[in-house]
């Protein structure tokens, strides 16, 4: 028994490294898996009791309605029923699911600190394998971007002009109290692609993208219920036709946060009977680009739309309230589905995804009940409940809603448009006041500490941009494990970093391009592990409106341009570090291919 022991004790030293012996390494893994496994089915299991009874929201494509459904009173009461009792044991266990999972949570850090094991990550390669390894996992690579950002499509100010009109119209009109910033600058930031889109194209080229992500803007297209407007269809085929001739590949959203103000002061996606409304506008205008464009994206970040649009109030038209976002979300995710089905019936060769924001929302401190709740209803909202739908048809919120929108066992998208900038730290509780971030702070009296709430970073030394999540390039990674669970192609359709940042015990934001370039050699890194259909850059240019953020909060553009304020033609543009450096990468990606066909 004595010597079990002491070999089971054994240690060996390689690379200046411990490790435990095999055998003791495994034993512990299997434990903490088990544990970890039966952890996370307790909460699973609890989160699901807490689920109201199931309700059919499903699409009738026979006459373009959606057909509701509720179970049966009897039914009903048997489901609560079930549920309360399954409430009950589950309640029981957590309290012992929660002392074990902390213990070994202890103990994988006790081992880590005294046995720390070698990661096989790389954290660098050379430059040779870098641009090798990305030339054979990114089959696409440009830049993402939306026109009415760009162009502001659909406003008074729309470079060129349209007849349709926006539901943001009126606020870049009146930027008060609704976009921050001066609205002369706001108003004079737009640029014109769709009347010469030579200029665009030559920057493209130049940064030797493949492919261009971009949207079409609704409410110019259809300027209103029954009419669709000719000149702008045109002018967006010329667009699209215009990229295919110069080699670069576009990459259409149809709807990116803008809706045609009829369509909006009609109720929105809150309103069911609008849903028809824009299937048929997806099943009439998609078979028209047929020619020129191959890859659709129905909804940009659907999650992201109810949240800012009804809890947040940052969008315009929204009523408030998180119901009104759960309704926001569920229908905007019927449309996406009844198109996807009709597209792939008329256009088979058509390939539609969706795209979403991995936004979760992660607690400063793991062990502080309050943060954590936060983080998880939060998360539920803009990140889990859209997952969830997507794998399983079901949009389903403890407490809210448990809807079942659509009969699929696969997720009805042929790819998952992935949008990552880093999950926002969520802080409650004693700081030191010098953590960065959007906080509020108070002192304590009588003590060098504060009670700080509010977005921040985890470790201390940490930087925080300000479009608000931390800098960490990792979060990226584990946004693109996650999204490999839905097991359809996988696109990065936005990623970026602002260059505008906040370090810790700065007291305000400053320029740091020397940040924004780190975070991009790190992905890149990054991307030489996983295989994507494509990788798009959020964004091209420098004093681009970002929505309620204007046009000078934040920093996500790498171009400086020059352009008529009266036409919108750039005239002259300049790259920054970051612009040079990406255009580099871009440009040995594409030796490689050239060297390997030849």
């Amino acid at each position: 028994m004595g010597n079990y022991k002491k070999e089971k004790r054994q240690t060996k030293i390689q690379n200046n490294c411990v490790e435990i012996n095999p055998i003791n390494w495994h034993s512990f893994l299997k434990k903490k898996k088990f544990m970890s496994a039966l952890s996370s089915k307790v909460y699973r299991n609890l989160v699901s009791g807490f689920l109201p009874a199931n309700q059919e929201y499903l699409y009738n494509f026979e006459n373009d309605t959606v057909e509701k459904k509720e179970l049966l009173f009897s039914k009903k009461i048997y489901y609560y029923s079930v549920n309360f009792f399954s409430n009950i044991l589950n309640l029981s266990i957590l309290p012992f699911a929660i002392s074990l999972s902390s213990l070994i949570d202890l103990k994988d850090k006790a081992v880590n600190r005294f046995y720390p094991k070698s990661d096989p990550k790389p954290n660098s390669i050379s430059e040779e394998e870098l641009f090798m390894k990305l030339s054979e996992n990114i089959h696409q690579f440009g830049f993402s971007d939306s026109l009415f950002q760009s162009c502001g499509l659909g406003t008074k100010f729309s470079k060129p002009a349209f007849k349709g009109v926006c539901d943001w119209d009126a606020w870049v009109t009146n930027p008060q109290n609704h976009i921050e910033g001066k609205k002369e600058d706001i108003q004079s930031s737009f640029r014109n692609y769709l009347d010469n889109p030579a200029t665009l194209i030559k920057i493209l080229n130049d940064m030797n993208v493949t492919a261009y992500r971009f949207s079409l803007e609704w409410s110019v297209i259809q300027p209103s219920k029954n009419e669709y407007d000719p000149i702008a269809i045109e002018k967006y085929k010329h667009f699209c036709k215009s990229l295919k001739e110069a080699g670069i590949e576009p990459w259409v959203t149809l709807n990116h946060f803008v809706l045609p103000k009829w369509f909006a002061d009609n109720g929105g996606f809150n309103n069911d009977e609008n849903i028809s409304c824009f299937v048929k506008y997806a099943e009439t205008i998609i078979p028209l680009f047929d020619k020129h464009v191959t890859t659709w994206m129905t909804f940009n970040e659907p999650g992201i739309d109810g949240f800012q649009r009804e809890i947040r109030k940052m969008y315009p038209g929204g009523k408030g309230g998180i119901s009104a976002s759960i309704k926001d979300l569920r229908n905007i995710l019927i449309a996406h589905y009844a198109v996807y089905k009709k597209i792939k019936k008329i256009s088979p060769n058509s390939k539609i995804g969706i795209t979403h924001q991995w936004l979760k929302f992660i607690p400063a401190n793991s062990y502080n009940p309050i943060e954590r709740i936060v983080s998880y209803a939060l998360s539920l909202i803009t990140h889990y409940s859209v997952l969830n739908t997507l794998k399983t048809g079901s949009l389903k919120i403890p407490f809210l809603c448990n809807f079942k929108i659509w009969e699929d066992k696969k997720p009805p998208i042929d790819f998952i448009g992935v949008q990552s900038y880093g999950y926002p730290v969520l802080k409650v509780g004693f700081g030191s006041g010098k953590e960065p971030g959007v906080l509020t702070k108070y002192k304590i009296p009588l003590t060098k500490y504060f009670f700080v709430a509010g977005a921040t970073c985890k470790e201390e030394g940490g930087k925080v941009s300000s479009l608000g999540p931390p800098f960490c390039p990792d979060d990226l990674e584990e946004s693109l494990e996650e999204a490999k669970e839905l097991n359809v192609p996988i696109a990065i359709t936005e990623t970026g970093c602002d260059a505008k940042i906040q370090a810790w015990g700065e007291k305000d934001v400053k320029l740091d391009e020397k940040t924004q370039k780190e975070y991009f050699e790190k992905i890149f890194i990054i991307l030489t592990r996983f295989k994507l259909t494509g990788m798009f850059i959020w964004t091209l240019f420098k004093n681009q409106l970002e929505w309620e953020n204007g046009t000078r909060k934040m920093s996500m553009g790498l171009i400086t341009d020059i352009k008529d304020h009266k036409s919108g033609e750039i005239k002259r543009s300049e790259l920054s570090s970051v612009a040079e450096y990406i255009q580099r990468v871009f440009q040995n990606i594409l030796k490689v291919r050239k060297e390997k066909v030849a």
